[in-house]
């Protein structure tokens, strides 16, 4: 493969794609999902059907979910970031589910701290953020499931109360 694709012009005749390491490939054929290729060289035949390759990358990723103003409760507004661990799960979806799996799990985070912290009054919260990262995670599970992802860990690193507190 290596020397058919350094020979002259051969990307005249084929379209020719590498999945790298740690990877998968996620191979569209005139547009519909196809199959699932492992890290390797690839090469396609022009003009008999449109082959295109979307990389999908299997590793341990974070999300920062900085800066996220909610309120509590108890009508205070406090000022949240957040780290989501995750990693693909199932490519396909990740891919055929939604545009971005990786923006889209962000906003689901959003949605998620709010919701947990929106229930709780600020004595609560600050007692036991761990709970808070515990139900921040179950919540993002079957959400993230249903992108192709799954949620690794889920924490709050910051809590940012009020300048007059």
């Amino acid at each position: 493969m290596k020397r058919i694709a350094r020979l002259p012009g051969v990307n005249v005749q084929l379209d020719i794609c590498v999945v790298n390491r740690g990877c998968v490939g996620a191979l569209f054929l005139d547009g519909e999902f196809t199959d699932t290729l492992p890290p390797g060289s690839y090469a396609f035949w022009r003009g008999v059907a449109d082959a295109r390759v979307v990389e999908i990358d299997l590793r341990e990723a974070t999300i920062d979910v900085g800066g996220q103003e909610i309120m509590t409760a108890d009508n205070v507004t406090l000022r949240l970031n957040a780290v989501v661990t995750y990693r693909v799960s199932d490519p396909r979806r990740a891919v055929c589910a939604v545009d971005d799996a990786k923006q889209a799990l962000y906003r689901e985070a959003q949605f998620a701290l709010r919701a947990v912290v929106g229930a709780r009054d600020l004595d609560a919260l600050l007692g036991d953020k761990d709970v808070l990262s515990r139900e921040t995670e179950e919540l993002l599970h079957r959400r993230a499931a249903e992108l192709g992802l799954s949620v690794i860990s889920a924490g709050i690193r910051d809590v940012i109360l009020p300048g007059d507190m």
